[in-house]
């Protein structure tokens, strides 16, 4: 598994007090993707073959919080 082309986004400022699966999308939304979300994340140096991580729930969410 690779990335390919498309957009990377980085949101800095948020609040892991106020961190949420639904904030998540929210921000998400804001970038102007529409449709069903799924939304993935890893460490930064994590591999793409054995790190993704999806976000599917509140706990999911903490998990990277803490990890930022």
């Amino acid at each position: 598994m690779h990335y390919e082309a498309g957009d990377k986004h980085v949101v800095r400022g948020v609040n892991p007090d106020m961190w949420s699966y639904s904030k998540a999308l929210g921000i998400v939304r804001e970038f102007k993707y529409d449709g069903e979300v799924k939304v993935w994340w890893k460490p930064k140096k994590g591999r793409m073959d054995k790190d993704l991580r999806q976000m599917s729930v509140d706990m999911d969410a903490l998990e990277l919080a803490n990890y930022a």
